[in-house]
């Protein structure tokens, strides 16, 4: 995906806009999916092993 990005010459500007807010929305999503994630599995590992 990011490879072909390189040969690609035409309309660079708005795709590269395009995919770099997608990239930053993903981001902020899986960090936050992933920051629940750990906190729920931690606070369940704590509290099954107390």
């Amino acid at each position: 995906m990011w490879v072909n990005k390189k040969n690609k010459k035409r309309n660079v500007n708005a795709e590269v806009k395009y995919n770099s807010g997608i990239v930053i929305i993903d981001e902020i999503y899986w960090k936050l999916l992933r920051h629940s994630d750990a906190a729920r599995t931690k606070s369940g590992h704590f509290l099954r092993h107390r």
